[in-house]
C-alpha cells in the first residue's frame, strides 16, 4: 500500500482490509522480523473508512498523509490514463542512463 514506517525504533507497514468487502480499512502491522530467513509481523490496529472504500495507497512524506482510494464513481477515461501512465513509466525505465 505503500512505503514502510519508521517510529521510535520500530518499523511498520499498512495493509489492507479487505474483512467483509474488498477495501474496507486499512490494518497497521509492526514488522517483528524481516531478513533473509523468515518475515514475521503483527496487527497493531485497523482504520474502518465506512462510505469511502478502497484505499489502495498510503504514504508519508513528512508531515503530509498521502490516500489513494477506489470509488464507484463512474469515469469513462480512467483505464485510458491508467494504460497511458504505465506506458509512460515503462518508457521512462527503459531510457538508458547518460552516466
Amino acid at each position: 500500500m505503500g512505503g514502510l514506517l519508521i517510529d521510535q525504533g520500530g518499523l511498520y507497514r499498512v495493509g489492507q482490509n479487505g474483512t467483509g468487502d474488498y477495501g474496507n480499512g486499512v490494518c497497521l502491522f509492526r514488522i517483528d522480523q524481516l531478513d533473509e530467513d523468515a518475515y514475521r509481523e503483527t496487527l497493531v490496529d485497523g482504520l474502518r473508512f465506512g462510505e469511502f472504500r478502497g484505499p489502495h495507497t498510503l504514504n508519508f512524506a513528512g508531515d503530509r498523509v498521502v490516500f489513494d482510494f477506489y470509488t464507484n464513481v463512474f469515469a469513462p477515461l480512467a483505464g485510458w490514463r491508467r494504460l497511458r501512465s504505465r506506458i509512460i513509466s515503462r518508457r521512462a525505465a527503459q531510457v538508458p542512463s547518460s552516466e
